[in-house]
């Protein structure tokens, strides 16, 4: 039987042992430290940015609905679907021809019983600003010019059933003067019936009027057709004119709308003033309407 036997640590073996010891206590303490303060730094740059990103966050949320309800425009209907242009624009014009020959209605500026010379220059001046006198209504040829303004080589379809829109106003004045211009020309027109009566029994009516001698128009770029139109008086007053023309390109549909630049005026009575050259006026006698027709006044 075996006996334990007890170790004895000489003084040297102790000093050895305790100094290990310390050793490993400084090397664990080292190591703590370090990571303490590899922990500390850690935090001190990570909060900052996990509040910041955290701030950020809620000016985002809090500035989207703003942005979005209040700055953002919100388009309308006519903004985004209707264009600025229309076919119609683009692809056919209008003008009024003026003939050397017109009955026209003087403004009230303009007054030949008040001196005829004075009226002359009045009236040259006018005409060189490019001021557009009324039109007498009564016996009124009307004639309109429409011409293709298509780019490409294609041809236009003009239908020969247009519609003509009249809008009224009986608010004419008593007595008018009226400017009759002497030496009319001819030309090639395509004349349309029936007559329109001019009236304001309706503040506002259409009328159909078709060309009998075609079926159809066609132009080409460039090209253009006269239309005639003919209108009589029904109730003096002043009225505005719209055409509607119905045409085609490439079989696509399309209306066009024109609307006469000067009024059209049926007076209550008038005074007529003859030009049969430039630069003079001759006085041409008194007419009123007498329910039916214009009558000379006696």
């Amino acid at each position: 039987m075996k006996k334990k036997q007890k170790i004895f640590l000489s003084d040297k073996h102790l000093t050895t042992l305790v100094t290990i010891i310390v050793a490993l206590i400084g090397c664990v303490g080292t190591v703590a430290v370090a990571i303490i303060g590899y922990m500390s730094v850690s935090m001190q740059i990570e909060k900052p940015v996990a509040i910041t990103q955290t701030v950020e966050a809620k000016i985002i949320s809090s500035q989207t609905p703003t942005s979005i309800l209040q700055n953002t425009p919100v388009p309308s209907f006519t903004e985004t679907i209707v264009p600025t242009s229309t076919p119609e624009q683009t692809l056919i014009s209008a003008s009024t021809v003026r003939r050397l020959c017109e009955r026209t209605i003087l403004p009230d500026y303009i007054k030949p019983s008040d001196g005829i010379q004075q009226a002359i220059e009045q009236i040259a001046e006018a005409e060189a600003r490019g001021e557009k006198f009324s039109l007498m209504g009564n016996n009124l040829s009307l004639k309109i010019e429409f011409r293709s303004e298509v780019q490409t080589v294609d041809w236009l379809k003009l239908s020969n059933n247009l519609k003509i829109t009249i809008t009224s106003d009986n608010n004419v004045g008593d007595k008018l003067n009226l400017w009759n211009v002497e030496g009319c020309g001819g030309g090639d027109y395509r004349f349309f019936s029936p007559d329109v009566s001019l009236e304001t029994n309706y503040p506002a009516y259409s009328v159909n009027v078709e060309n009998s001698e075609f079926d159809f128009f066609t132009l080409q770029p460039g090209e253009f057709e006269s239309f005639d139109f003919n209108f009589y008086c029904r109730t003096p007053g002043i009225y505005t004119v719209n055409i509607e023309l119905p045409y085609s390109l490439l079989d696509v549909p399309y209306n066009y709308n024109y609307t006469i630049p000067t009024t059209i005026i049926c007076p209550k009575s008038f005074s007529v003033w003859n030009s049969y050259y430039a630069g003079m006026l001759e006085y041409g006698g008194d007419f009123m309407w007498n329910g039916e027709e214009y009558v000379p006044l006696q």
